[in-house]
C-alpha cells in the first residue's frame, strides 16, 4: 500500500502542484474537500451521516439519529461545516496582518499570500456538525483533565474552555499526523509537551484505511501529507513562533509563488499590490524569483 503511495504522490506533486498553487480561496478549499468526502458523508469526530447539498458545499443531518447533543448552537447542530484542525487564529498569530486594526482572518487571506496558502489548505479541513465546531473554536487538541464544559451525547468528544478538546480515540492519530504537516510545512509552532501527546497518538493510532484513501484523493489536488505516507517521521523539536511582519517577502521560505505576466513580462512577489491581480490567461507560475528572472522577466514597479 505505501509503495503505491509513494508512486501516486511523486506524480501528484508534478501534476498537481499547480492546483496547489492557483488554491487562493476558503471557498475553494471547501469545494476541495467535498469532492474528497463526496462518497464518505460522514461526520470527523461524532461519525454522524449527513447529506451534501444538491448546490455549493454545505449538507445537512439529523443530529438525534446518531445520538448527538449539544450543549448550545442548536441552529448549528443540523449542518456540515468545514474545520480549521489547527485553528485560523493559531496559524494567523504569527502574522502582523492578523493583529492589525482591521486585521484578522479575512484581511490576512487578502493581503498575505503566505497565511491564505495555509488558512486554505484541505489537508487542515475536516468536516463537522457546526455545534461542535462552534463548541471548539480554537481550543487546542489534548487531554482533558477534570469535569469537562461541553459534552456531546453518544459523541466520545469533550472540551474544557481553558483546557484542551479530546478527540475520540478513532480519529486521534489523523488529527495528530494533520497538526504535525501543518508545523512542518507552514512552521505553525507546536509546544513540546503537546509534541508528545501528538507523537503517542501517531504511534498508537497508525493512519487508517480511509485516511489512506484521503491521502491518495488529496494528492490528485497536488497536496500529500508525508507523516501519512511514511515519507517523513515527526521528531520532536523546539519550535518558535515565526513573526511574519505584514507584506514581508516570504515566498522562499513558505513555498508561496512568484506570479508572472506573460503579457507583460512583469513578475509579482507575495505582499505586491499587483500580486493575485495577474488574470488567469495571462498567469505564469514560478518556484522563486531567481527563476522568473532567467525566464526573462522583470520585476514589477510597484514590488
Amino acid at each position: 500500500m505505501k509503495i503505491k503511495l509513494y508512486i501516486v504522490a511523486a506524480l501528484a506533486l508534478s501534476f498537481g502542484a499547480a492546483n496547489a498553487s492557483e488554491l487562493r480561496s476558503f471557498d475553494h478549499a471547501k469545494q476541495v474537500v467535498k469532492e474528497i468526502y463526496y462518497d464518505r458523508p460522514i461526520t470527523t469526530y461524532c461519525g454522524c451521516p449527513f447529506e451534501w447539498n444538491e448546490r455549493g458545499t454545505g449538507g445537512t443531518l439529523n443530529p438525534e439519529a446518531c445520538g448527538y447533543e449539544a450543549p448550545g448552537w442548536h441552529n448549528r447542530s443540523y449542518r456540515i461545516e468545514y474545520e480549521h484542525v489547527v485553528p485560523a487564529s493559531t496559524i494567523g498569530q504569527n502574522y502582523e496582518c492578523w493583529s492589525m486594526e482591521g486585521g484578522g482572518r479575512a484581511y490576512c487571506a487578502r493581503h498575505e499570500p503566505s497565511f491564505q496558502l495555509a488558512y486554505a489548505d484541505p489537508v487542515n479541513l475536516v468536516p463537522i456538525i457546526g455545534s461542535l465546531n462552534a463548541a471548539r473554536s480554537n481550543i487546542p487538541l489534548g487531554m482533558v483533565n477534570g469535569n469537562p464544559d461541553y459534552t456531546f451525547g453518544a459523541c466520545d468528544m469533550s472540551i474544557t474552555r481553558r483546557g484542551a478538546a479530546k478527540p475520540p480515540a478513532h480519529v486521534k492519530g489523523k488529527l495528530a499526523r494533520i497538526k504535525f504537516y501543518m508545523a512542518d510545512r507552514y512552521g505553525v509552532p507546536l509546544p513540546l509537551e503537546q509534541q508528545q501527546e501528538l507523537l503517542n497518538w501517531h504511534q498508537l493510532y497508525p493512519p487508517s484505511e480511509w485516511e489512506f484513501e484521503r491521502e491518495l484523493r488529496l494528492q490528485r489536488f497536488g497536496y500529500s501529507n508525508p507523516f501519512v505516507t511514511g515519507q517523513k517521521e515527526w521528531e520532536l523539536r523546539e519550535m518558535t513562533a515565526t513573526f511574519v511582519s505584514y507584506g514581508e517577502r516570504t515566498h522562499a521560505e513558505s513555498g508561496v509563488p512568484v506570479i508572472g505576466n506573460r503579457r507583460s513580462g512583469i513578475y509579482h512577489l507575495p505582499g505586491c499590490p499587483s500580486y493575485g491581480r495577474v488574470g488567469e490567461a495571462n498567469r505564469v507560475i514560478f518556484r522563486d524569483e531567481e527563476e522568473a528572472i532567467n525566464a526573462g522577466y522583470r520585476i514589477a514597479g510597484n514590488c
